[in-house]
């Protein structure tokens, strides 16, 4: 279940792994990498809505760099 801080959702690195049916040092490599945008807070990584959304719905800019 995610976090609600106001209008913001956030999801931790555990929760999405068993969304998304991939493992956590994967995920921990996509936010290493830059591919996935999270923050650390109380030892934890969580993303928001917003960066889920923006890894799955890539902006054509991006495919042009």
């Amino acid at each position: 279940m995610p976090i609600k801080l106001g209008e913001i959702k956030l999801y931790s690195v555990q929760e999405l792994s068993k969304s998304l049916d991939v493992t956590t040092v994967t995920l921990r490599a996509y936010i290493k990498a830059g591919k996935l945008k999270a923050r650390k807070m109380g030892g934890k990584w969580y993303v928001s809505e917003d960066s889920l959304k923006a890894y799955f719905n890539p902006s054509h800019e991006e495919h042009r760099a």
